[in-house]
């Protein structure tokens, strides 16, 4: 309940553009393992396994290290909870000359193309079957979008039902002065 709050109060202050920034220099593939290490033990809870690709260069970002973590948080834990048990999620990093992508895959129930285009609509929940086993409040997408977009970078995702998502995030790449 406390972060479902918290969230309450960030997309608040995004709302009235208060949201503080500390961005600085952050690799990638640090703040990717960061994240997994918060959602690791809810996984193996359920006996699956989250499997790295990291790009073997290091690679860095400008950013707000707590926000952006927490946006990775979110799409693993969607990841976990949204799978079925044993849920197997891939979570891999690489670049090109101007951004960095972090993409993390399962193999979960998926979603059609209208859930697709409303995930990330703030209090979004799906409404068919049984889903709402699943405890939330249809924020986490929501914010992690707005801070992608702070950051100056794009979330696209890829589903199909029965097939699980792909959420691919693209960060501009640090670069230095």
């Amino acid at each position: 309940m406390h972060s479902q709050l918290e969230k309450v109060l960030k997309l608040a202050m995004l709302d009235n553009q208060e949201i503080e920034m500390h961005k600085e220099k952050i690799e990638v593939n640090e703040l990717v393992l960061q994240a997994i290490s918060h959602v690791a033990l809810q996984v193996e809870q359920r006996e699956g396994s989250i499997e790295t690709h990291l790009d073997s260069t290091e690679l860095f970002i400008e950013a707000d290290f707590t926000h952006i973590e927490n946006v990775l948080v979110n799409i693993l834990d969607n990841a976990n909870k949204y799978s079925p048990e044993k849920p197997t999620i891939l979570v891999s990093t690489h670049s090109d000359e101007n951004w960095a992508y972090i993409k993390i895959s399962d193999k979960g129930k998926g979603m059609t193309q209208e859930v697709r285009k409303q995930i990330f609509d703030r209090f979004y929940r799906e409404e068919r079957g049984n889903i709402h086993n699943v405890k939330g409040h249809g924020l986490g997408l929501s914010y992690a979008l707005e801070m992608v977009k702070l950051h100056h970078g794009f979330v696209d995702v890829e589903s199909h039902e029965n097939q699980g998502s792909l959420f691919t995030i693209k960060l501009p790449i640090y670069e230095s002065e």
